[in-house]
């Protein structure tokens, strides 16, 4: 599945993108995400986290999209056609202003 026909080609900022099937085998990587596997385990954790430990992540409305933030990134995952979607982008977060 292309990352076209998901719409991630017209997400800004994005530097790679992993399609999982529900039982967390790769369909397709791309850029920063290519080929990486690793992944998908501690991903597909959160979301039976998330979903109280049910198997089918696809099936059930509970999980639509989550958002994990890293130094400088932004991991987005979302479900699409039965398929589960993980999008790294850029994330660069703003300095605080301390208050006096």
């Amino acid at each position: 599945m292309s990352a076209q026909i998901l719409g991630i080609d017209r997400m800004t900022g994005v530097t790679g993108h992993l399609v999982l099937n529900e039982d967390g085998a790769v369909i397709s990587s791309a850029g920063e995400l290519r080929n990486n596997e690793a992944l998908s385990d501690p991903v597909l954790g959160i979301l039976r986290a998330i979903q109280k430990g049910k198997n089918s992540l696809c099936k059930d409305e509970e999980f639509q999209s989550v958002q994990v933030y890293s130094d400088n990134a932004i991991f987005l995952v979302f479900r699409q056609a039965q398929k589960i979607c993980i999008v790294k982008k850029r994330f660069e977060m703003e300095p605080l202003i301390a208050l006096h």
